[in-house]
């Protein structure tokens, strides 16, 4: 990958589209990658076993927020293709919420170990070699609007590579690109084009403690929202509202958040601890 070389303005507009992936670390002129700090001292996490189910659901707190149909679609030159997108990439996608059940789509969970412990994955969770997290731009927005990755794990001294990469694709009949801002984990990446029809770049990242927002050069509008973790334990709500998490580890006190790309911080955050198998599902409300 080759370093950021970009503009103010660009910068501003890409943190802006996503307030939840700011931060005062955010660059505000393009600067060199800084690579990451010497690993804090950690110890593994002791558990029972690793085959607790976490399972929950995501609801709007009060009337849900309207669709609000992206307007610079009307004025770009890909106006006809970028049309022929689903109605969901036809709208921001910062709120997308389901009218009639409140369900919220793209909210980030996951379980933190306590401080100073870092999680003691099984074999099985460890390797996964040749596992890709799709990234697709179909018309003009990317989709799925917000994902989850886990590229390496923590084992005590290093990060240590899962094979696990990310693949960024242009499904369209025209150009696209992807770039984003460095960050004190990953170098920032000022994207050649994306040729249509297939094209795609692949990418290996490094865990960073926050999202990373991927943009598009050709269609300033368009966003997508990346979480890269060091473990397994992170999901996505689904359309219905609805995440999972499996293999967690039973009977020690974990943390549990929820984030969602309005907010800076978790707007939800307890501690809880798992059995094996199935657990109460976990009710989460959120409203603007």
């Amino acid at each position: 990958m080759r370093p950021v070389v970009t503009n103010a303005l660009l910068i501003s507009l890409l943190v802006a589209l996503v307030p939840g992936c700011s931060n005062k670390e955010t660059p505000t002129e393009p600067r060199r990658y800084i690579a990451p700090s010497k690993p804090e001292k950690r110890t593994p996490l002791e558990s029972k076993a690793l085959d607790g189910v976490l399972k929950g659901k995501v609801v709007y707190d009060g009337d849900p927020p309207p669709a609000e149909f992206i307007s610079g679609i009307n004025d770009h030159g890909d106006k006809v293709g970028c049309l022929k997108g689903e109605p969901l990439e036809l709208h921001k996608q910062t709120w997308v919420v389901n009218k009639d059940t409140k369900a919220v789509a793209n909210i980030v969970v996951w379980l933190e170990p306590p401080p100073g412990k870092y999680f003691s994955l099984s074999a099985k969770d460890k390797d996964r070699t040749g596992e890709q997290v799709v990234l697709d731009q179909p018309h003009c927005a990317f989709v799925p609007h917000v994902l989850t990755m886990f590229p390496s794990y923590f084992d005590g001294a290093q990060q240590v590579k899962t094979g696990q990469k990310l693949v960024i694709k242009n499904s369209a009949p025209f150009l696209h690109t992807a770039q984003w801002n460095l960050t004190r984990e990953n170098e920032g990446y000022n994207g050649a084009n994306i040729p249509p029809n297939g094209g795609k770049q692949e990418f290996v990242l490094n865990p960073q403690k926050t999202c990373l927002t991927i943009g598009c050069g050709i269609h300033n509008w368009m966003h997508g929202v990346l979480w890269i973790f060091e473990h397994p334990y992170h999901a996505v709500s689904d359309a219905n509202g609805h995440f999972q998490i499996k293999n967690v580890p039973t009977d020690v006190e974990l943390t549990f958040k929820a984030w969602h790309e309005t907010r800076i911080n978790p707007f939800e955050e307890r501690k809880m601890t798992f059995k094996s198998g199935d657990n109460p599902g976990v009710e989460l409300k959120i409203k603007k």
